[in-house]
Protein backbone atom coordinates (compact mmCIF):
# COMPACT_ATOMS: atom_id res chain seq x y z
CA UNK A 1 0.00 0.00 0.00
CA UNK A 2 1.79 3.29 -0.98
CA UNK A 3 1.35 6.59 0.71
CA UNK A 4 -1.57 9.00 -0.90
CA UNK A 5 -1.58 12.80 -0.96
CA UNK A 6 -4.84 13.96 0.92
CA UNK A 7 -6.22 17.36 2.25
CA UNK A 8 -7.83 16.13 5.60
CA UNK A 9 -11.90 16.74 5.54
CA UNK A 10 -11.71 17.67 9.22
CA UNK A 11 -8.96 20.08 9.59
CA UNK A 12 -7.97 21.09 5.98
CA UNK A 13 -4.50 20.19 6.14
CA UNK A 14 -2.22 18.83 3.63
CA UNK A 15 -1.15 15.42 4.69
CA UNK A 16 0.17 11.98 3.40
CA UNK A 17 -1.83 9.09 4.62
CA UNK A 18 -0.91 4.82 3.72
CA UNK A 19 -4.80 4.00 3.77
CA UNK A 20 -6.15 3.52 0.89
CA UNK A 21 -9.43 5.40 1.14
CA UNK A 22 -8.61 7.63 4.22
CA UNK A 23 -10.03 11.06 4.08
CA UNK A 24 -8.03 12.12 7.48
CA UNK A 25 -4.94 13.32 8.29
CA UNK A 26 -3.68 10.75 11.49
CA UNK A 27 -4.24 13.58 14.35
CA UNK A 28 -7.87 13.96 12.91
CA UNK A 29 -8.02 10.22 12.42
CA UNK A 30 -7.12 9.47 16.00
CA UNK A 31 -9.65 12.18 17.44
CA UNK A 32 -13.08 10.55 16.01
CA UNK A 33 -11.66 7.35 16.75
CA UNK A 34 -11.39 8.34 20.21
CA UNK A 35 -14.76 10.18 20.41
CA UNK A 36 -16.44 7.26 18.82
CA UNK A 37 -14.91 4.88 21.60
CA UNK A 38 -16.28 7.47 24.30
CA UNK A 39 -19.91 7.04 22.53
CA UNK A 40 -19.83 3.52 23.14
CA UNK A 41 -18.35 3.44 26.17
CA UNK A 42 -21.70 6.00 27.14
CA UNK A 43 -24.14 4.11 25.36
CA UNK A 44 -22.92 0.82 27.17
CA UNK A 45 -23.08 3.01 30.40
CA UNK A 46 -26.82 4.19 30.08
CA UNK A 47 -27.65 0.57 28.91
CA UNK A 48 -26.13 -0.82 31.93
CA UNK A 49 -27.75 2.22 34.33
CA UNK A 50 -31.22 2.08 32.62
CA UNK A 51 -31.13 -1.68 33.79
CA UNK A 52 -29.95 -1.33 37.05
CA UNK A 53 -32.05 2.05 37.64
CA UNK A 54 -35.20 -0.39 37.68
CA UNK A 55 -34.58 -1.91 41.06
CA UNK A 56 -30.98 -1.44 42.64
CA UNK A 57 -29.87 1.91 41.47
CA UNK A 58 -31.57 5.56 41.57
CA UNK A 59 -31.67 7.74 39.05
CA UNK A 60 -29.67 10.05 41.27
CA UNK A 61 -27.05 7.62 42.13
CA UNK A 62 -26.73 6.53 38.50
CA UNK A 63 -26.23 10.13 37.99
CA UNK A 64 -23.30 10.58 40.54
CA UNK A 65 -21.75 6.84 39.47
CA UNK A 66 -21.82 8.44 35.66
CA UNK A 67 -20.19 11.36 36.76
CA UNK A 68 -17.08 9.69 38.13
CA UNK A 69 -17.05 7.35 35.55
CA UNK A 70 -16.42 10.45 33.19
CA UNK A 71 -14.15 12.05 35.35
CA UNK A 72 -11.69 8.78 35.46
CA UNK A 73 -11.88 8.32 31.92
CA UNK A 74 -10.89 12.44 30.92
CA UNK A 75 -8.23 11.23 33.86
CA UNK A 76 -6.98 8.00 32.25
CA UNK A 77 -7.06 10.07 28.43
CA UNK A 78 -4.73 12.67 29.68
Amino acid sequence: MGDTDIICERCGKSTTIKAEEGKLCLDCWREVRKENRLVKQQDSLNKCFSYKSKSLVTPKEAEIINDIMCELEKRSSN
